[in-house]
């Protein structure tokens, strides 16, 4: 699940690495928000270790997955943003991973995801 929206945001982390002409504000914006993002997932994966439903995580990941579209679309194409949108979208689906929270690659999934986007708000001002 987290595979496809890893990749999509590598994408728009190494364009707003080789972009000289981005705005130092956006690509700050895009960092706190993959941060923010990180920082939910963990919270999910804790929350999931435990059997405790994450509630608000995906409000939170929903509107967090907006805001880095609309930071990203003046990076990536439209259609890119789109397909990224749709991809965090499905990772904000918090009821479905706590229906397969006991699944063996679940939480190590979430906290992978955690990590890569923690190193890509890293890597994006780099």
């Amino acid at each position: 699940m987290f595979s496809l929206l890893i990749d999509l945001v590598k994408n728009v982390v190494d364009i707003a690495q080789k972009t000289k002409t981005i705005n130092i504000q956006y690509k700050e914006k895009i960092s706190k928000i993959l941060i923010e993002i990180s920082d939910v997932l963990t919270d999910t994966a804790i929350k999931l270790r435990n059997n405790e439903y994450p509630h608000m995580n995906c409000a939170i990941l929903e509107r967090l997955s907006s805001n880095l579209q609309f930071y990203a679309s003046d990076i990536i194409l439209l259609d890119d943003a789109n397909i990224l949108r749709t991809a965090l979208l499905e990772a904000s689906q918090i009821e479905k991973l706590f229906a397969i929270r006991n699944e063996k690659d679940t939480i190590p999934g979430i906290e992978k995801a955690a990590g890569e986007f923690r190193a890509m708000a890293i890597l994006v001002n780099m």
